[in-house]
């Protein structure tokens, strides 16, 4: 996402009723493709949240569950109206629609690992045959499609974290400044990057671009790694994909 995508705090009045530091967010994001809110949600309601998540155990060989928050009624409420909706009004510009959701769960019974990549797929209502738009495809069912660049760029992931995330457990890993190289079509390799290992603390928030090359190791402690993964755009295509509005009032 550009920089210029961001409102930038200062000149806006909160809306939102906890605490997080949103001052340092577009300088961090628009330079290096990502930036932390600590501490954005308290563990209480992260707890709450795994207690409700309970009821979605990820399928033998899966890493997550996709769209959850059309699975799940307090999902969807975090997603649309509640917290993290708040959170992604006062940073991009309106109007704003929620592109997709996974909740990951790394247990030592699913652990898994990920090459480096790029998230270059949307989530669409139906296929349709226009200019940048493709290839197509469906994953469990779900449509998917590889828009054109500047709908990558108008979106920003936001990726909850549940329980801590460290170099043990398998959390994220990410090349600082990569999206701004666009989308890249060859692989890269581990000995080539300088890797930034994105620990966590329960109810840390990190916001990324898409575009920014990310990976995962699969963890080498008996702990799990549950995050809420959402993907937010402003991008004008949203309502002919179907992309569900914020529903703030």
């Amino acid at each position: 996402m550009c920089a210029t995508c961001f409102i930038h705090p200062q000149n806006q009045t909160p809306t939102w009723s906890w605490h997080v530091e949103l001052s340092s967010v577009p300088i961090d994001f628009g330079e290096n493709g990502f930036a932390w809110l600590r501490g954005a949600l308290s563990a209480d309601q992260c707890a709450a949240l795994k207690f409700t998540l309970l009821d979605f155990a990820v399928a033998a060989g899966r890493g997550g569950v996709r769209q959850i928050h059309q699975k799940s009624e307090t999902i969807q409420e975090l997603a649309l109206q509640g917290e993290l909706a708040i959170l992604a009004q006062n940073l991009l510009q309106e109007p704003i629609h929620l592109v997709r959701s996974i909740f990951f769960d790394k247990t030592p019974q699913q652990n898994w690992l990920v090459s480096w990549h790029q998230d270059l797929t949307v989530t669409a209502a139906e296929t349709f045959s226009a200019e940048g738009w493709g290839p197509w495809s469906r994953k469990e069912n779900i449509i998917h499609v590889q828009p054109p660049l500047e709908v990558l760029q108008s979106m920003l992931t936001m990726r909850l974290h549940l329980d801590r995330a460290t170099k043990q457990n398998g959390c994220l890993k990410v090349i600082p400044r990569s999206h701004l190289g666009g989308i890249v079509r060859s692989e890269l390799s581990a000995k080539e990057v300088n890797a930034v290992f994105c620990e966590a603390e329960v109810g840390d928030i990190l916001l990324m671009s898409p575009l920014l090359w990310h990976a995962s190791s699969k963890a080498i402690e008996a702990s799990s790694r549950q995050v809420l993964h959402f993907e937010y755009s402003n991008h004008r295509c949203a309502t002919d994909l179907a992309w569900p509005a914020l529903e703030i009032a």
